[in-house]
């Protein structure tokens, strides 16, 4: 059965163009087309004709969703003297120097 696709409520099931994902997206086409072949974006092809589904859309953008931080602290690297430090408290520790 064909829809109308004018009603606003069925527009969002309407598959999409390369150029129209790539707006939708806010980047170039090119960068679209780059994407879309190092990524092995999911699509439907007609020939030379690409379209993408709104599921495929939903794939692509969790295929790029970068996770969140951690809720864990930074640590951060120890440096000069801290490292040194910590360096020799392991080496006394191991030779049985204790503080």
């Amino acid at each position: 059965m064909l829809r109308n696709m004018n009603t606003p409520n069925e527009a969002d099931d309407r598959m999409r163009t390369l150029a129209e994902l790539a707006e939708m997206l806010q980047v170039s086409r090119s960068t679209a087309y780059r994407l879309r072949k190092e990524q092995d974006w999911p699509s439907y092809e007609f020939g030379k004709i690409i379209r993408f589904s709104p599921r495929d859309v939903e794939k692509i953008l969790a295929m790029n969703r970068k996770p969140t931080k951690s809720s864990e602290p930074v640590r951060r690297p120890m440096v000069g003297t801290q490292r040194s430090q910590a360096l020799s408290r392991s080496r006394n520790f191991r030779n049985g120097f204790y503080r």
